[in-house]
């Protein structure tokens, strides 16, 4: 049993690994605190997360995503990236970092993603990415309340790709939106009754939300 632990020690240490930062809107009034969040106070966010996280398995791989919004004719992953350079020092002056070196993985090791126009698409692009060079342990960063949808994507492509040595994974960063909470997320198994109509429901133009919303409302009222 030693010797079986320490074949399997050798096997993890000797994997490559890689980490995804996703993406997050560059307009957003609160976008400094989800994306580095005050790591002076170790609150850490997405892409302060995710370099603590690269820095600390000495990542092959730190992808920072996406190209769903810009600002000033830069896209959000570029920015995101910039960010990251500019602020990397702060982790390691608060021991942060204590392992590693977040320079030199993100100037020699970091693939800054500015094609994917949402979660999905950085994530499938990242798996890609991972694939080709032979990268199988996986770890996908983004806020609390996000990480539930983040799972279940990464999941789904993992089991398209066929791959039993594929490890997918999602570490949540300490810093959601304003009035938005993992709490509040709403996890509907597919054994449950009210799957198939939830489903549905997800696929209502928005246009059509809240007229939709309004009935739901008197249809609870009389069941709920």
């Amino acid at each position: 049993m030693l010797l079986l632990s320490q074949k399997m020690k050798e096997r993890y240490d000797a994997e490559k690994t890689a980490v995804l930062v996703h993406g997050y809107g560059v307009h957003m009034p609160d976008w400094e605190w989800i994306v580095w969040g005050k790591p002076q106070d170790r609150v850490l966010g997405r892409a302060s997360r995710g370099l603590e996280l690269a820095c600390a398995n000495d990542a092959d791989l730190l992808y920072v995503g996406g190209g769903g919004s810009s600002k000033d004719g830069e896209l959000e992953g570029q920015i995101i990236y910039e960010h990251m350079l500019n602020h990397a020092n702060e982790l390691h002056t608060f021991n942060i970092c204590e392992r590693g070196d977040a320079m030199r993985i993100l100037t020699k090791n970091t693939h800054v993603d500015t094609h994917s126009k949402n979660t999905f698409d950085e994530t499938m692009n990242f798996m890609r990415l991972c694939d080709a060079r032979g990268i199988e342990n996986l770890t996908l960063v983004s806020s609390p309340f996000q990480g539930p949808r983040c799972q279940k994507i990464g999941d789904t492509l993992r089991i398209l790709y066929q791959n039993v040595a594929l490890r997918v994974a999602t570490i949540t960063a300490d810093t959601d939106p304003k009035g938005e909470r993992v709490s509040h997320v709403v996890i509907v198994e597919p054994r449950h009754p009210m799957n198939p109509h939830v489903r549905r429901m997800l696929d209502i133009p928005k246009e059509k939300m809240s007229g939709f919303g309004a009935e739901l409302d008197s249809l609870l009222a009389r069941y709920a």
